[in-house]
This record gives C-alpha cells, structure tokens and sequence, in this order.
C-alpha cells in the first residue's frame, strides 16, 4: 500500500503545477493581495490597448502602443504553451482517476485527485475565455483622456520595473510603530458631527499615543518624493505611492532612499493619515494588511454604526500572494503536512451586525 500511496502522490505532484505560500513583496503581489489584477495579464494589455486607442495619434502614443502589443503577443504564446500543458495534465489525471477506481483504492486519493481535475478545468476554461476578451475600462468613467493615458503609461511602465516593496499581507506592520486603530475608515461615510453629510475619505487615520511621541516609519522600501508642512510622499516604482500627514521631527528629505519600517518622524497629534496609491488611483490602506486589516476596519465600523452608507468591499483581499513554483518531491512524512489553506479572505460583519438606515442624504 505504500509504494502505492508514494507513486500516487509522485503522480500527483509531477502532473500539476503546485502552488504554495510565499512572502509577497513586489508591487505586482500587492495587486493580487488587495483584490486589484495582476498587470501581466492579457486583461491588463488589452484594456492599456483600448485607452491608446482612444488617446489622439502621436510618436509617444504609436511607439506606447507598438510595445504593448508585442506584450499582448508574448502573453497570448504563453497562454497556449500553458493551454497545451494543462491539456496533457488533464489527460494524465484522468488516467490515474481511472486507475484509482478500477483498484477501488480509498475515497480520499479519488477526491484529490478529482480536485485537481476540477481545477485543472477551470483553469482551462479560464484561459480559453481570454481569446475573446471584452472588458471594461477600469479607470472612472469622468476620468479624461489624458488621465487615462496616464494610467496606461504607468501601468507599461511597471511591466518593465516591478519595484520590490518589502514584505506584504499578512504580518505587515502599520506606519505607526505598532499601534494599530482606525480613528477614520477609507470610503463613503456621514460626518461624524452631523450625521447628515456625505464624506468621501481617500484616506485613512490611524491612532497614535497622546502621552509620548509615535515614531512614524516608512510602510514599504522606497524614495522620498516630497516633503511639505508636515507630509511626506513616498515612490515605490512607477505605480504605487505612500502618502504619511502629520508629522513632525521629520528624519528624512526629498531623494532618500528608505527601507521599509524605516523612521521618517513622529506624529504630530493624536493620530496621522495614511494613504496608498496604486496604479494613479487609491485604495483602501487597510486592503494592504491582510485579514488583521479587514478586522480593524470592521471594528471601526461597529464602533461607527450611525455613520456607514455601505461597508467596503473586501471580499478579494488575501493574506499572501500565491506564486507557482516547481515541482518538489516530498515523502511520506512531509505528505502527512501538506495543509490546503484557502488564500482568499471570507470578509463578512458578524452575524448580529445591521446595517443603520441613515435616510435621505440632502
């Protein structure tokens, strides 16, 4: 039964692609971690290829256009070498399916394998579905033109220079040495005086201590883009920015290179704002954390009711980003450990949680 169980799982590993969880560090991991869509993707290319069809004939936009379009034929060959191979592995899982049940071997080794069967499939038709693709552009509707050619650049741009931020996700410490609590959420929101005004937060703020200084540090590695009346900006690459306001004591100037977790000062009050900005749009900061992110917004909403017009979205937000890797053998004892954890973050309120009706916003 063992030297069964070994060729089997021998089968198993050599006939899919095996994914496991690493440290996510690159802008394009932060993508897939906040629930965005990786920029090498035949998506990503065709949607840049309908902006520069739509921005007005010029030598920029021509040779823009020209270097996305060997992308999109590069990304489209990859696309049937992977077809091809998930073909192969298709046919060689249900070989062994076959195999298991006509030896009428355990349930389990016919599940796991009907599992990757079920995945193999999906990612078959996955594929298959890119040929025709008819996407939308991402950019806001009331977006010009030139905004959305900015976007197209940046977005080729960080196809060439994929920055390495750090670590990403879960684990990721907050720009406040620690202290983790939301004193303002991302989003749509009334006013917290009122309760009768629509607010509109590209930010978030994080509280800091009131009796001794909050050493205030740099979220990933990066280059100081600008100092002013107590902000601080921060590049990291062509697509993703940090935003850090109120500080005081400031530690850094405009052209440092920091490393993440690096002090750039301390707050200056009781709390600062921290923004992130990816791919000239912003998001919600506390997607860059992982599920710990999810909870502290969802503490804040409950602590919040009277306030909240919809909750955000955070059903696509992951822990850590899942890379594909190699082939590894691995025995008997190791198989023993193999655990199939679920990446992606079930955001849900608590069940007792309702929704407050704030009524007719003037």
């Amino acid at each position: 039964m063992k030297k069964i169980h070994r060729l089997l799982l021998f089968i198993l590993i050599l006939s899919t692609s095996n994914r496991i969880n690493v440290k996510a560090e690159t802008v394009d991991d932060l993508r897939e971690v906040t629930g965005n869509r990786r920029i090498n993707t035949i998506e990503t290319i065709t949607e840049i290829n309908q902006i520069l069809k739509r921005k007005q004939d010029s030598d920029e936009v021509k040779e823009l256009a020209e270097y996305a379009s060997v992308i999109e034929e590069k990304l489209i060959k990859k696309n049937e070498e992977e077809l091809k191979k998930l073909y192969d592995d298709k046919s060689e899982k249900e070989k062994v399916l076959l195999e298991l049940v006509s030896n009428d071997q355990p349930v389990y080794a016919v599940l796991t394998v009907l599992k990757d069967l079920e995945d193999i499939v999906n990612r078959i038709q996955q594929l298959n579905s890119a040929k025709n693709l008819s996407i939308s552009i991402q950019v806001d509707e009331d977006d010009s033109i030139d905004e959305q050619y900015e976007y197209a650049k940046g977005m080729l741009e960080s196809i060439e220079n994929d920055f390495e931020l750090g670590h990403i996700g879960k684990g990721l410490k907050p720009p406040t040495s620690g202290i983790f609590k939301l004193t303002e959420a991302y989003g749509i929101y009334l006013d917290n005086e009122a309760g009768t005004t629509k607010i509109h937060n590209d930010f978030v703020r994080f509280k800091t201590l009131n009796y001794e200084d909050t050493i205030i540090v740099s979220q990933w590695n990066g280059k100081i883009k600008s100092i002013d009346n107590g902000k601080i900006v921060i590049q990291h690459g062509p697509s993703l920015i940090t935003e850090y306001d109120k500080i005081k004591d400031i530690k850094v100037k405009v052209g440092d290179i920091v490393k993440q977790y690096e002090e750039l000062g301390v707050a200056d009050g009781d709390d600062i704002y921290f923004a992130v900005k990816l791919d000239g749009k912003y998001i919600d900061p506390m997607t860059i954390y992982g599920e710990e992110g999810i909870k502290i917004y969802y503490d804040w909403v409950n602590a919040n009711p009277f306030r909240i017009i919809q909750v955000n979205d955070m059903n696509k937000v992951k822990n850590e980003v899942e890379i594909e890797v190699e082939p590894i053998l691995i025995n008997d004892n190791q198989s023993n450990n193999i655990d199939n954890q679920e990446d992606v973050i079930n955001a849900t309120l608590p069940e007792d949680y309702e929704a407050p009706n704030p009524g007719i916003i003037q």
